[in-house]
């Protein structure tokens, strides 16, 4: 899933179009979708755009999307329509700062981005000022990896054309003569979702595990832990619950709940020195997974 944010109806209209989204009727804020694409319209500043980044990861839930801050932007240096990516994004309020990380070849030039909460009409050098990226980056950033969020910003106002001059049209006007750019970036964008969606993917046996026994919520994250650890150590997802068995055997990796223990494929795993588990054990341990021995992974579960 790639989500944009944007914040005048401007900026939003020619995206809406060319992605093909349309409205949802379930959001406080202007939502568009489509199967893999969303766009949240968060209105001026960076604590609105912040703001709908939570309101997005809400509908979303468990889905680990990319975010990308689209807008336009003033420059004392720039022309008017040129389109940049952010390096670097300083928050002027607070001074802090973030460095995307490009994990793909640029489709057009980067620059450092100053997020203000006012409009800027004395353009500090050497940066493109803004109001949204700094509070996209920073919520968004609590829900997915950094590699997966950036601005995007064009130029619409420098010293020579002031900012009183913008209007809809010419916001539209821009971002339409941009849509290349946008879209290079977006399909470069898509894949590094999917995938980063797919390494954080709750197990097969995850909801398997939830709807045969009972576990609190704190259990649940983990159980979630002890899931992925096994699949990453071990290669492959935990055992269906519905086969575990509760015989004593003697077994290299063993994951207890409530007297049931779930056991590993036959030769699938090469340490073997563990101890035989009890016949009815309280809680639960992943011993070891190919040899290498991990501590402090219990749970307790009730039927």
């Amino acid at each position: 899933m790639l989500v944009l944010v944007t914040a005048l109806r401007g900026e939003s209209r020619p995206l809406i179009k060319h992605f093909n989204l349309r409205r949802r009727n379930d959001t406080t804020l202007p939502v568009y979708a489509s199967a893999s694409l969303l766009l949240v319209q968060s209105g001026i500043g960076r604590t609105r755009a912040a703001a709908a980044v939570d309101m997005v990861q809400g509908l979303l839930g468990s889905v680990k999307a990319a975010w990308l801050n689209v807008g336009i932007a003033g420059s004392g240096t720039g022309t008017v329509g040129e389109i940049v990516l952010a390096h670097k994004i300083i928050e002027a309020a607070t001074g802090s700062s973030w460095y995307p990380h490009l994990s793909f070849d640029p489709p057009c030039r980067t620059a450092t981005l100053l997020t203000v909460d006012r409009p800027e009409t004395d353009y500090p050098p050497d940066v493109v000022v803004e109001m949204e990226a700094a509070g996209v980056h920073a919520a968004a950033c609590k829900f997915s990896s950094g590699e997966l969020v950036h601005s995007l910003k064009i130029i619409s106002d420098t010293r020579q054309t002031p900012i009183s001059s913008i209007n809809r049209a010419l916001v539209e006007n821009l971002l339409h003569q941009n849509l290349p750019v946008i879209s290079e970036l977006t399909g470069s964008l898509s894949p590094l979702a999917d995938e980063f969606t797919r390494r954080h993917a709750l197990p097969q046996a995850y909801q398997a595990c939830l709807a045969r026994w009972h576990f609190t919520a704190t259990q649940r994250h983990q159980l979630s832990r002890l899931l992925r650890r096994w699949a990453v150590l071990g290669g492959s997802d935990a055992p269906d619950p519905e086969k575990l068995t509760a015989n004593d055997v003697q077994i290299s990796v063993a994951i207890d709940v409530a007297g049931f223990r779930i056991e590993p494929e036959p030769n699938s795993l090469i340490s073997r020195d563990c101890p035989p588990l009890p016949s009815s054990p309280s809680r639960v341990e992943l011993i070891a997974v190919n040899g290498q021995r991990i501590k402090g992974s219990w749970i307790r579960a009730a039927m």
